[in-house]
């Protein structure tokens, strides 16, 4: 064949979908995520600092409109010797490179950080476009690649299913502390966003420390993974027993799945960060109900500790 087709792109780089003539030498932009004859002005820069990963990038939007994007690559060491990738992007603005250059930099910047952490699934580092105002205003997007996902493997997943499940909730506690710690972010700007298993992921870890985030976008959260582990009559129960665990055979399985449950173990009297929930009213795999529950509890919660105050 003449030509063959191909796709590329990444956190800094918008998605592109090319056609190449061998032949003729010749390629030609079939689709693109900004516009098309924009593309080609997008330049691209790779660069070592240490032991982190720099990759810049100046993105023409349409017309003169262009934006200077950079992006960190790190494995962030925690407990037991385990090193978590995380994937930082921000404008050049922010300063993501002055602060690799020197640790003592406080960026304090509005942070909002996306993570999956289930079923082996990598949390990707594509081009989202619904990031790109949260870009422009000065904010960093940061991906945490916890265990659980197959970003480094099947060990990498299996490290983190059926009771040892907590393992990613407590990557990701790590790792959003540490973006406190490091100066980047501080709690009144540190944001999560997160889909399906990773609103468990999420709502769990703001169960364990509440104060270390500011807001909570989940949408269709599992956000009561041991009730539904133990309903077999629910479509998915049997076939995610390898993922999470059976409840109904296993003590250690059913009590990790207590202790992590994110409806179970919210708490009375415990200032929550604002949280904002999507539910499907078809969703075979996560009902509808889980969220509209945990919401009730939670705003009873609120409820009770605002009126203690």
């Amino acid at each position: 064949a003449d030509k063959f087709t191909f796709s590329f792109g990444s956190n800094v780089l918008p998605d592109v979908h090319c056609s190449y003539n061998v032949r003729k030498k010749e390629m030609k932009i079939l689709w693109s995520s900004v516009h098309a004859e924009n593309v080609k002005s997008t330049t691209y820069h790779h660069e070592m600092l240490g032991d982190v990963v720099l990759t810049e990038t100046l993105v023409s939007l349409g017309g003169e409109e262009r934006i200077h994007l950079e992006q960190l690559r790190l494995f962030l060491p925690i407990r037991d010797n385990i090193k978590v990738p995380m994937t930082l992007v921000a404008s050049s603005n922010v300063g993501l490179k002055r602060w690799v250059m020197d640790r003592q930099v406080k960026l304090l910047a509005p942070t909002l950080l996306t993570g999956y952490g289930s079923y082996c699934i990598n949390t990707e580092p594509d081009w989202h476009p619904e990031h790109l105002p949260l870009l422009k205003r000065g904010w960093v997007v940061g991906m945490v690649h916890v265990r659980g996902g197959g970003e480094l493997g099947r060990k990498w997943h299996f490290d983190a299913c059926g009771e040892n499940k907590r393992e990613s909730v407590l990557d990701l506690d790590e790792c959003a502390q540490w973006i406190v710690k490091s100066g980047i972010s501080d709690p009144t700007k540190l944001a999560g966003e997160a889909d399906s298993a990773g609103g468990f992921l999420f709502a769990s870890a703001a169960n364990l420390n509440p104060h270390l985030w500011a807001a909570l976008v989940l949408r269709v959260g599992f956000f009561d993974p041991l009730t539904s582990m133990l309903d077999t009559s629910l479509p998915l129960s049997r076939q995610d027993y390898y993922e999470w665990g059976n409840p109904l055979d296993n003590e250690r399985v059913f009590r990790s799945l207590m202790t992590l449950s994110p409806y179970h173990n919210l708490e009375r009297n415990r200032e929550y960060p604002p949280v904002f929930l999507t539910a499907g009213s078809e969703d075979p795999r996560v009902p509808y109900w889980q969220v509209a529950k945990f919401m009730a509890r939670l705003r009873q919660s609120q409820q009770q500790q605002q009126q203690q105050q």
